[in-house]
């Protein structure tokens, strides 16, 4: 049904369509805004502003889709430069942005100590809004816009301007960054969405749907699990995470479509971009009580940190002046859509 037939039918669009700001009251979020946003369709998607615009909570339908950690949520202002902080303040939530400045590992670069994943997240957007407006063939569209700007005095000035848009009736949603070096020396860009996708889309007889893919295991620990880096199993105690270098096949249009299926509830979550944007893709298996998830991670990079991904000579770098996009779509599939994949 079109909205003008649905706006016959209720008394405002918030009562199926719609975005607000909230904020949390209390503990280690108070304070923090945070997003709803809802496409009438079944899709509901909550976003952190002031942790970089990260999608935190999906659901469709009722069903959870996401990974929380047991940390989260956590406002910016709790995390450090310390060694240990990433694990103080990581939320996961559908997604959390790592970079610009390093993925992966702490290391040493270019004279400075790089921390896990970078700085990226624990940024709040500036010029933040969440608005409804609509497309141009006339259907509703909410969006969410915010630049997130990764600064330092005598250091780098790189701004990251996100947009987050989600159509009435559908369900899925984009996400694009347009980030530029604002500068005048070049910065590397490491960029990494790490991707958290949780019970109980993520149970026992969950898979992975992926085009043909050549798969490297990041360590020996994940050398064990290769015959089976797309099948998942009941929570086990004490598991060591497994990680995955996935090289996947782009399609005709150049994207690369993963997807992760329950078949028990006939929902699947597919996550695609373009290959030329985010060439690699790491997959972290965690199967252990407690933290019990599996993470799909686009990047330009690998997870070895900044100074290893110089050494092997695919690190990007962004020039005084430049800019470059990236992006990436989620989808929800259930029924005959979902098995079907």
């Amino acid at each position: 049904m079109k909205m003008d037939e649905i706006r016959k039918r209720i008394g405002q669009d918030a009562q199926i369509f719609g975005a607000r700001t909230l904020r949390f009251e209390g503990g280690r979020a108070d304070g923090m805004r945070l997003t709803e946003m809802e496409t009438g369709a079944g899709l509901r998607l909550e976003l952190l502003p002031d942790r970089a615009m990260d999608p935190y909570r999906l659901n469709f339908k009722g069903v959870n889709l996401s990974f929380l950690t047991n940390v989260a949520p956590v406002a910016p202002a709790f995390a450090d430069s310390t060694e240990a902080s990433f694990q103080k303040h990581f939320n996961a939530g559908m997604m959390t942005t790592c970079g610009l400045g390093n993925v992966g590992v702490p290391n040493d670069f270019h004279g400075e100590r790089k921390t896990q994943h970078g700085r990226f997240s624990t940024i709040p957007a500036d010029e933040y809004a969440a608005f409804s407006d609509v497309d141009p063939d006339g259907t509703p569209v909410l969006v969410a816009r915010g630049t997130i700007r990764e600064a330092r005095f005598f250091g780098e000035t790189v701004t990251a301007r996100r947009e987050i848009r989600m159509r009435f009736g559908e369900n899925r949603f984009t996400l694009r960054d347009r980030i530029k070096n604002e500068g005048y020396e070049r910065r590397e860009l490491l960029l990494l969405y790490h991707c958290n996708l949780g019970y109980p889309l993520v149970d026992a007889k969950s898979h992975l749907i992926l085009p043909p893919t050549l798969v490297t295991p990041r360590d020996a620990e994940a050398e064990k699990g290769r015959d089976e880096y797309m099948l998942f199993h009941e929570p086990r105690h004490a598991y060591a995470e497994q990680c995955f270098y996935l090289d996947c096949e782009e399609d005709k249009d150049g994207k690369v479509c993963a997807a992760l299926l329950n078949p028990e509830r006939e929902l699947a979550l597919r996550i695609s971009f373009l290959k030329k944007e985010l060439p690699y893709m790491t997959e972290w298996k965690q199967m252990g009580e407690k933290f019990y998830v599996v993470g799909l991670e686009p990047g330009n990079c690998h997870v070895g940190g900044a100074a290893a991904e110089e050494e092997r000579g695919t690190l990007t770098w962004l020039e005084p002046g430049e800019e470059r996009e990236y992006g990436l779509t989620f989808e929800v599939l259930e029924g005959k859509d979902a098995m079907s994949l």
